[in-house]
């Protein structure tokens, strides 16, 4: 049976707990996007549940990484779930990053079409 290293264990680990804070401040900013622009509720919404999401398969990597490595544990079989656990976290990360990009997309647009109506305004005068 193929045992995985202690070290990439451990580097699992803490790659884990770094993507649980990158989740906490995707949630952080889902909040703050919910409070500062009354016109992006939903995708605020759905950051803020990205976040919490990206934070639980974060802590469940963490898990699976200790599990895989007490003694007892088939190590291989714990990195592979720790390794799902990442994609999935992952995902949750791109479905933040999809909806801010709708929402900075959003401004661009209002912003392009108020820039527009104002020239139009001065020719008229």
């Amino acid at each position: 049976m193929h045992e995985i290293s202690s070290e990439r264990l451990q580097q699992a680990e803490k790659h884990g707990k770094i993507s649980e804070q990158h989740g906490k401040l995707v949630e952080e900013l889902g909040k703050k996007l919910k409070k500062s622009r009354s016109n992006a509720e939903q995708q605020s919404s759905v950051i803020e549940q990205c976040g919490k999401n990206t934070q639980q398969h974060a802590k469940s990597l963490q898990k699976y990484a200790q599990s895989a490595q007490k003694p007892d544990a088939d190590s291989t079989v714990e990195y592979t779930k720790a390794g799902a656990e990442h994609i999935k976290a992952t995902w949750e990360h791109i479905k933040a990053v999809n909806e801010y990009l709708k929402l900075v997309q959003q401004h661009l647009h209002n912003s392009k079409q108020a820039h527009y109506r104002y020239l139009e305004q001065a020719e008229d005068k």
